[in-house]
């Protein structure tokens, strides 16, 4: 698998992925967009990310400034190294 920057795609809501940022380090979750029932989130209204990565190692949970790169997870995958970034 390779990793992919989140700049160039996002991964699919509720997908289970890898993600990586230069400060956390590489992390198992979920990629989740936060959206309310009538497609405002709060997190917009206040001009904040709402493409988040919600770990499931640990409790945290990071948006893609934090964690600029990810690849998708497939169960049993272990944990990949860090990105060569340029």
């Amino acid at each position: 698998m390779q990793w992919v920057e989140c700049k160039v795609r996002l991964p699919i809501n509720g997908q289970r992925v890898w993600y990586y940022g230069p400060h956390i380090g590489v992390w198992r979750g979920k990629f989740e967009i936060d959206k309310s029932e009538d497609g405002k989130s709060m997190a917009r209204k206040f001009g904040v990310p709402t493409d988040l990565f919600v770990c499931d190692e640990a409790l945290g949970v990071v948006d893609s400034d934090d964690a600029p790169y990810w690849m998708p997870y497939e169960d049993g995958s272990e944990r990949p190294t860090k990105p060569e970034v340029k």
